[in-house]
């Protein structure tokens, strides 16, 4: 009889290489986050019915993926712990990964939270109140036709929170 330790060396130690069960866990669900989030031509039909979840569960009009990044822009029904994306979100909060956002596409930041765009924010800060969490660039931030770039919008751009809209500028120049 083999002990346990010993079927979980590796070959060259004279063991079999078997993987303890949460090594095993954490492959297989690396396995399953890469296929969410670089989809190939060969996506199964799960991985496509996991991404218009995904859609359901954050923000409308905006990536599918952005709910796995961020976890509050998660919202609906599809987050109740009785939901097969709490275990997707749950694992994928577990790999605790450190995003650069720094070449994201110009459509991409305005889908991105707002706290993405500042790095040095204090945690008393407006855009870390739960009011403004989930505000994404779009809602302060457009793209500049002429420049091709990120531009906070004007008083003419903006409706939807005009004082904020000033308060975020004089904060940031």
């Amino acid at each position: 009889m083999l002990s346990y330790v010993h079927l979980c060396r590796t070959k060259y130690d004279g063991g079999l290489a078997l993987l303890d069960s949460p090594r095993q866990q954490l492959i297989l669900q690396a396995r399953w986050l890469k296929n969410l989030l670089v989809p190939s031509f060969h996506s199964s039909l799960i991985t496509n019915m996991l991404h218009h979840h995904l859609s359901s569960a954050g923000p409308p009009d905006s990536p599918s993926l952005l709910p796995l990044l961020f976890p509050h822009l998660r919202y609906g029904a599809l987050t109740s712990p009785r939901h097969v994306l709490s275990l997707i979100f749950k694992a994928f909060d577990g790999l605790r990964l450190d995003l650069d956002f720094t070449k994201a596409t110009s459509d991409m930041c305005l889908h991105l939270p707002l706290t993405v765009f500042f790095s040095n924010i204090s945690t008393n800060h407006w855009l870390l109140q739960k009011g403004h969490r989930k505000d994404q660039g779009h809602t302060f931030f457009v793209i500049d036709e002429i420049l091709h770039c990120l531009r906070p919008k004007v008083d003419t751009d903006q409706r939807r929170y005009p004082r904020l809209l000033k308060h975020l500028l004089k904060d940031v120049l």
